[in-house]
């Protein structure tokens, strides 16, 4: 059985702590990955340690606790919007997080640890409120500096912003997002498509 485990914001973490009846998977795109994973009849365990709010030092700072003592197998990664939101909101660029550095650091202590199957997706954000259109750039920025880490490592990476933004115009903004940053049922259950789709392509 292979052990998958997820990390992540308030898009991975879903309300898990505070939904018993979601089985701590959160009511989010985690748990319908769960239910397709358990339709399919696939051998895979999955645990979902996302945390409302985390920024990428926050993922390192919980590391060893939410994930490696727990020895998975495979490690899913959705971070970012949080780093973009303390640019735009405290003032503190994506260059002086030190983002760029942290996110290394992230993947060179799972893959030193011996977890080597990662896959890695990228933050997105809806233009409603319209306020949030400048945020735009750093978004860009922040699945940029992913995305080069990626290749670094030779690691899978799934681009979310653009794919979102078009299931957006596709099915209505309100239909996908909640606030622009958060998703409704329909959107938490494309972006677990778009997730078995991409972790089913690179995990054969």
């Amino acid at each position: 059985m292979e052990k998958l485990l997820f990390l992540g914001d308030s898009i991975t973490d879903a309300h898990r702590l505070w939904m018993p009846e979601y089985e701590g998977y959160g009511n989010g795109y985690v748990y319908r990955i769960c239910k397709t994973i358990q339709q399919e009849g696939l051998d895979i365990q999955v645990t979902n340690r996302g945390h409302d709010g985390f920024t990428v030092p926050w993922l390192l700072r919980t590391l060893d606790h939410d994930c490696l003592r727990r020895r998975p197998d495979a490690v899913s990664i959705l971070i970012g919007i949080n780093d973009v939101g303390v640019a735009q909101n405290g003032n503190v660029s994506i260059q002086e997080q030190d983002f760029a550095a942290n996110y290394d650091l992230l993947l060179k202590r799972l893959l030193k640890s011996g977890i080597s199957k990662l896959y890695l997706s990228g933050p997105f954000l809806f233009p409603q409120p319209l306020f949030y259109q400048n945020w735009m750039e750093d978004v860009a920025l922040v699945e940029q500096i992913q995305q080069t880490a990626a290749r670094r490592y030779h690691l899978p990476y799934l681009p979310l912003h653009q794919r979102m933004n078009q299931f957006a115009q596709e099915y209505g903004m309100d239909a996908i997002t909640l606030d622009g940053i958060h998703l409704t049922d329909l959107g938490h259950q494309l972006l677990a498509d778009l997730w078995m789709d991409f972790y089913l392509s690179k995990s054969q």
